[in-house]
């Protein structure tokens, strides 16, 4: 598979309990915003075939 010209990650997601009240989460926003045009051309790239992950994460469902 040829290289993208960035890396990709692996989403985590970190999960509080309402009772915290820790409020709107923005810890990763900046990053998000910055990495978004990689994310959606990756995205765009998949829905059309042009990309297949060279991996499978398990489901945990």
């Amino acid at each position: 598979m040829p290289q993208l010209g960035a890396p990709r990650r692996m989403m985590i997601y970190s999960h509080y309990p309402k009772s915290a009240a820790l409020g709107f989460d923005i810890r990763n926003g900046p990053n998000r915003l910055h990495e978004s045009p990689w994310e959606w051309r990756y995205q765009r790239m998949k829905a059309n075939g042009a990309f297949v992950d060279s991996f499978r994460l398990g489901s945990h469902t």
